[in-house]
């Protein structure tokens, strides 16, 4: 086991996904022939379990909790009395079915039933303090973030990418426009440039990687009106008012390098949520393999669990 886990470490394999990655290479090196069946199959052969859960164990007393997989979160920004306060949005629900041993796993896009919005804001304001109508709006506003973010991500991962050049867009994308929000809501004036630095960056993925699906290649530019006037006719849904918001290539090196004219908190809101806008419309205007709305997977319990 100490040579599997270091050869997993070496690949950069994440620890919550070693088990499942190391029970396989112990079939297949360590085990030579299983008395009165086969290998064939494994993963549903009942005497796989004497070879997981031992695994399981031996990660678990070497790693701790670090084995435990974290819960997919979106990180989002919402602004409440003139604050942004950092959202943590979660990516998927698990669902008891009835049925012993039997779950649903739902993605979803809108907000669920069994969801509150207001549980999503990381060291929340009193919102008890607040009036019916100041929470609704809130509340409200706190859904259409995640509505966003969640849209973007499902359309992120159906979407066709014709290339790896295109899958590193797609991932850098996301990862732009969360950490926009991450920055916005940390507080010190001089993040303001950072989170308007990564909201640009999102959507000049997202366009380079629109103008990939259409004819394998991207401007190498970094203008957004530009990259936008190249992706105008297939960008279906995106305003031109969110450009508009999001500061010039020009400006926006400007402002993350600190120098020239700044930015103050409300400007930079109004940039993040043009991105997410921008982004949102132009993801939803990809070409797709399918299109993934609120979808749920039936689940079974694995049978050597």
């Amino acid at each position: 086991m100490s040579a599997i886990d270091k050869n997993l470490t070496e690949q950069g394999i994440p620890i919550p996904d070693r088990v499942m990655r190391a029970a396989p290479l112990f079939v297949e090196y360590a085990v030579e022939e299983v008395k009165g069946d086969t290998k064939e199959n494994y993963l549903s052969r009942p005497w796989f379990r004497a070879i997981h859960n031992p695994i399981q164990k031996w990660y678990e007393a070497k790693y701790g909790v670090a084995l435990r997989r974290p819960p997919k979160l979106f990180s989002g920004v919402i602004e409440i009395h003139g604050v942004p306060f950092q959202l943590e949005v979660p990516a998927q629900l698990r669902r008891l079915s009835g049925e012993k041993g039997v779950a649903w796993l739902v993605v979803p896009i809108d907000v669920e039933p069994e969801e509150n919005p207001e549980d999503w804001v990381a060291n929340p304001p009193n919102f008890e303090r607040m009036s019916s109508n100041e929470r609704t709006v809130v509340s409200q506003g706190i859904g259409k973030v995640a509505r966003s973010l969640r849209m973007v991500d499902c359309d992120l991962q159906t979407a066709l990418k014709p290339d790896d050049i295109s899958e590193e867009l797609a991932k850098n994308c996301f990862s732009h426009l969360m950490a926009s929000a991450e920055y916005l809501a940390s507080g010190p004036h001089q993040s303001l440039g950072l989170s308007c630095w990564e909201a640009h960056q999102g959507v000049e993925q997202v366009f380079k990687l629109m103008d990939r699906q259409q004819r394998s290649d991207h401007l190498q530019i970094h203008e957004l009106k530009n990259l936008f006037a190249n992706v105008e006719g297939v960008a279906v849904g995106v305003e031109k008012s969110f450009i508009k918001v999001i500061p010039s290539s020009s400006r926006i090196i400007k402002i993350r390098a600190g120098e020239g004219d700044g930015v103050n908190l409300h400007e930079a809101y109004r940039i993040y949520q043009a991105a997410l806008g921008a982004i949102r419309e132009c993801c939803n205007a990809l070409n797709h393999k399918m299109r993934m709305r609120n979808a749920a997977f039936k689940l079974k319990q694995a049978p050597w669990l």
